[in-house]
C-alpha cells in the first residue's frame, strides 16, 4: 500500500493571527498512523522567517501564523514500511479590517472610542457591550501601562473576528502590558468567556490579589463548550485560582505563547454534559513559580485530537503529574516540551470505565526529574492505557523512567512501544529503573533505548527493565544499549533478577542489546549538546528500524537508525530552542 496523504485543515483562511488545527489521521498507509512520523513545515517558502515553531510533527498537530501572507504547509510522511511522501496546503491569512475601539483610564464611556484622543474608560463597557453587541470585524485595545477592572464578562457565542489586544499611546508611551483584573471571588469561574473566532492577545489577567486561597476563584480567559476557532495568545496569567491558566473547550481552538504563573492550576481542558471537546492545540505556553501543589500544571479530562507541544512546564508538584491525559480521551499528541514532574496517560479516577486512554504519542520531550527534598524524583511517564507510542524522549533524574501498569475495570495496558529514548540516572542517586511493568500488561515493546547511569556506581539499584506480579514480559525488548562505568557486565542484573546474558538466554529478548558506553557529548541537561552521540558511539547505525524518522533534535533519522533519541547529528531542521520563554514580559 502507497501513502495517499489526508490533511483536514479547521480553515485555510482568516485574519492574523490566524490558528489552524490539522488532521492527517485519515492518511492511508503502511501500519498504522502511530507508528508513521509527520513532518510538518507551515511555511517552506519562509514568508514570515520570525514565526516560532514553524516546524513540527504529529499525526494532528496545530500552528498560529502571526502575520498576513500566503502560506504553503508541506507534510511529509514516512511509514513503517519506509515509504515517504509529500503533500501541501495553502493557508491565506489577511490583516485585520474593520473598527477598532481604544480604551485608556484617562478616556470615559461617554466617548466614542474610535480614536486615541477619545478612549473607552472600562474594560466591561468595552469587552461586555462593544465587542458583545458590535459584532465581527470588530477590535478592542488596551492602553500600554493602564491596569483595568472587570466583573466577568460572558461573550460565550458572540461571532467573530474579534480581537482583543493592546496599543501603545505615543502620549503615554509605556511597554508594560495592560492589566485586566477581577476581584470576584466565587461569583465566576473566568474573568472573561470568549466568543468564537475571538483572539484575545498581549493582556495581562489576574485576579485582585497576590496570594491564591480558597474560594478558588476567579479563573482567568476560557472558551465555552461550543467555541469554534478561538486564540488565546501572548497572555500573562497570575493569582488567578484553580482554572487560572488558560481553559479550552470546544473545537479548533488554542492556548499559545502564554505566561502562567502564581495560579493554583495551570489549566485543564475537559467537556461539560457530552459535549464537544476536540481538535485543540496547546503550544509555546511557560508555566512556573505555581503558588500552591494541589492542581496539575495541564489536565485533559476527556478529549480527541489534540496538540500539546513546544510548552515548558517549568514548577510542577510531585502531588499531580504535572501533564495528564486522562478521562475517555484518544488521538492525542504530546510533542516536545520541557517537563518537570511527571507525563501521564492514565485514569484520575481509578476502576472507572470512564477514564479509557487510548491512541497516543509522546513525542522528543525532555522530562527532567525534580530533586528538592520530599519529591525523591517518582517517574517520569506512566501509562495506564492502550495503543501508545513513546519515542525519542530524553529522561534525566527519576527513579522510574516509563510505568506501564494495568487498570481492574480498563484493564491491563496494552500495545505500548516505547522506542528510541535515552534514560539518564542523576548523579546524586542513581537509583533507577528505566522501565517499571506490570507483567498482566500485553504487547509491550522496547527497542532502541539507552540506559546511562552517570553515576558512580556498581550497578546493583539499577533495572533496565523491572517487572511487578511476576517476570514475564508479553511483548519484546531488544536493540538497546546500558551502561555504568561502575557496573561489572557479566553480574549487573538488569532485568527482573537475572543479568542480560541470563535475560537472553531465558527469554530470546535482547539478542541485539548490550553494556556498552554509548558515548554521549553531554548528560548535562542544560545543554545543547544534550544526549547527542559522539562520531564514534556504538549506538551509531546499529538499532532497528521501526518507522520513527525524526529524532529529539527534529533531524531525519538515516536508513539504519541509530539507538537512543538522537541520530549522530549532522542536519537539524529548525535550529531553535526547545520552547520560548515570555519571563522577560513586562
Amino acid at each position: 500500500m502507497s501513502i495517499s496523504i489526508n490533511i483536514a485543515a479547521s480553515r485555510i483562511n482568516g485574519v492574523a493571527p490566524l490558528a489552524v488545527f490539522f488532521d492527517a489521521t485519515a492518511t492511508t498507509l503502511s501500519g498504522s498512523y502511530l507508528d508513521a512520523t509527520f513532518l510538518w513545515d507551515f511555511d517552506n517558502t519562509n514568508v514570515d522567517p520570525s514565526a516560532l515553531y514553524k516546524v513540527g510533527s504529529g499525526f494532528v498537530i496545530g500552528h498560529v501564523f502571526p502575520n498576513p501572507g500566503t502560506y504553503t504547509v508541506s507534510l511529509t510522511v514516512w511509514d513503517s514500511a519506509g515509504q515517504t511522501a509529500t503533500s501541501t496546503v495553502q493557508v491565506t491569512v489577511s490583516a485585520f479590517s474593520g473598527t477598532t475601539y481604544y480604551v485608556a483610564l484617562s478616556g470615559s464611556d461617554s466617548n466614542d472610542g474610535l480614536s486615541m484622543a477619545h478612549p473607552l474608560l472600562t474594560a466591561n463597557y468595552a469587552i461586555g457591550t462593544i465587542a458583545y453587541y458590535a459584532g465581527p470585524n470588530t477590535q478592542i485595545l488596551f492602553r500600554n501601562g493602564d491596569t483595568f477592572y472587570t466583573p466577568f464578562n460572558n461573550c460565550n457565542g458572540r461571532p467573530g473576528p474579534v480581537i482583543i489586544s493592546n496599543y501603545i499611546d505615543p502620549g503615554s508611551p509605556s511597554n508594560v502590558l495592560p492589566t485586566i483584573y477581577s476581584t470576584e471571588v466565587d461569583g465566576a469561574w473566568q474573568v472573561l468567556l470568549i466568543g468564537n473566532d475571538w483572539r484575545i492577545m498581549n493582556l495581562k489577567v489576574r485576579s485582585g490579589g497576590d496570594t491564591i486561597s480558597d474560594p478558588r476563584y476567579p479563573g482567568g480567559i476560557q472558551t465555552s463548550n461550543t467555541t469554534i476557532n478561538s486564540l488565546i495568545y501572548r497572555i500573562v496569567e497570575s493569582y488567578l485560582g484553580a482554572d487560572g491558566g488558560p481553559v479550552i473547550y470546544g473545537r479548533y481552538n488554542a492556548v499559545v505563547e502564554c505566561d502562567i504563573s502564581r495560579c493554583d492550576g495551570g489549566g485543564y481542558s475537559s467537556p461539560a454534559g457530552g459535549s464537544v471537546n476536540d481538535s485543540n492545540f496547546i503550544i509555546g505556553n511557560y508555566v512556573h513559580d505555581m503558588d500552591h501543589g494541589n492542581q496539575h500544571a495541564f489536565r485533559l479530562q476527556t478529549g480527541s485530537k489534540f496538540f500539546f507541544g513546544f510548552n515548558n512546564i517549568d514548577h510542577a508538584y510531585d502531588n499531580f503529574n504535572s501533564v495528564t491525559i486522562q478521562g475517555n480521551t484518544d488521538q492525542i499528541v504530546i510533542y516536545k516540551n520541557i517537563i518537570n514532574g511527571e507525563l501521564s496517560f492514565q485514569p484520575q479516577n481509578l476502576n472507572s470505565a470512564a477514564e479509557y486512554v487510548h491512541h497516543c504519542v509522546a513525542d522528543s520531550n525532555l522530562l527532567i526529574g525534580r530533586t528538592e527534598a520530599g519529591y525523591e524524583r517518582q517517574q517520569a511517564l506512566a501509562v495506564v492505557a492502550k495503543d501508545i507510542v513513546i519515542r525519542n524522549n530524553i529522561i534525566y533524574n527519576y527513579n522510574f523512567g516509563i510505568g506501564i501498569d494495568k487498570d481492574s475495570v480498563v484493564g491491563p495496558s496494552a500495545r505500548v512501544k516505547v522506542y528510541h529514548n535515552t534514560v539518564i540516572t542523576g548523579v546524586t542517586d542513581s537509583n533507577c529503573a528505566f522501565s517499571d511493568v506490570d507483567t498482566t500488561c500485553i504487547d509491550v515493546e522496547f527497542y532502541n533505548n539507552i540506559l546511562l547511569d552517570v553515576g558512580i556506581d556498581d550497578g546493583s539499584s539499577i533495572d533496565f527493565l523491572q517487572m511487578r506480579n511476576g517476570d514475564i514480559l508479553d511483548g519484546a525488548s531488544d536493540y538497546n544499549i546500558m551502561y555504568g562505568s561502575g557496573w561489572n557486565p557479566a553480574t549487573v542484573q538488569l532485568f527482573p533478577s537475572e543479568t542480560l546474558a541470563a535475560w537472553v538466554s531465558a527469554t530470546g529478548n535482547d539478542t541485539h542489546s548490550s553494556i556498552v558506553d554509548p558515548l554521549l557529548v553531554s548528560t548535562n541537561v542544560a545543554s545543547t549538546n544534550l544526549a547527542k552521540l559522539q562520531s564514534s558511539s556504538p549506538a551509531i547505525g546499529t538499532g532497528k528500524f521501526v518507522g520513527n524518522l525524526l529524532d529529539y533534535y527534529q533531524a531525519v533519522r538515516s536508513g539504519v537508525t541509530s539507538i537512543g533519541a538522537t541520530e549522530e547529528v549532522t542536519t537539524v531542521i529548525v535550529p531553535r530552542s526547545l520552547c520560548k520563554r515570555f519571563a522577560k514580559r513586562k
